[in-house]
C-alpha cells in the first residue's frame, strides 16, 4: 500500500508542476531548471521517506523520478498544444533522449521511464 501511496503522490507532483510550468512558460517567467529539480527531488524524497522502508526508499525514489518525468511531461505537452511525445533542447534530461535518439527522442523517452519506474517499483520489497 506505500508504494501505491507514494507512486500517487509522485502522480500529483508531476501534474502540480507540470501546470506551474505551463502557466510560467505562457507568461514568458524564465524557468531555473536545476532549482526547480532540487525543490522537486526534496519533496520526492520526503515522500519516499514518509512511505518507504530501508533500502526500498532507493527503488521508490529511482522508480518515482522516472514516473515524475513521463507524468510532467505528458501534462505540460498537453497543456501546451504539443505533440504527446514532444521534447525540447531547453533542459538537459531531453536533450540526452534528442541525441540519442533523433526523431523518435520522445516516445523512447517514455518507454524507457515506463520500464524503469516498472522495474524498480517490482523492486520494491513486499511488492
Amino acid at each position: 500500500m506505500s508504494l501505491i501511496a507514494f507512486a500517487f503522490c509522485i502522480f500529483l507532483l508531476a501534474v502540480w508542476n507540470a501546470r506551474n510550468d505551463a502557466r510560467d512558460i505562457a507568461d514568458h517567467v524564465p524557468i531555473d531548471h536545476q532549482q526547480e529539480w532540487i525543490y522537486r527531488a526534496l519533496i520526492a524524497f520526503g515522500f519516499a521517506w514518509e512511505f518507504g522502508k530501508g533500502w526500498g526508499i532507493v527503488w521508490m525514489l529511482i522508480g518515482g523520478a522516472f514516473l515524475f518525468s513521463a507524468v510532467f511531461r505528458l501534462t505540460l505537452n498537453r497543456l501546451r498544444g504539443k505533440a504527446w511525445d514532444y521534447v525540447s533542447l531547453s533542459n538537459t534530461y531531453d536533450s540526452v533522449f534528442i541525441m540519442a535518439f533523433g526523431a523518435d527522442a520522445g516516445r523512447n523517452a517514455y518507454v524507457l521511464e515506463a520500464a524503469v519506474c516498472a522495474a524498480c517499483f517490482a523492486l520494491y520489497p513486499g511488492v
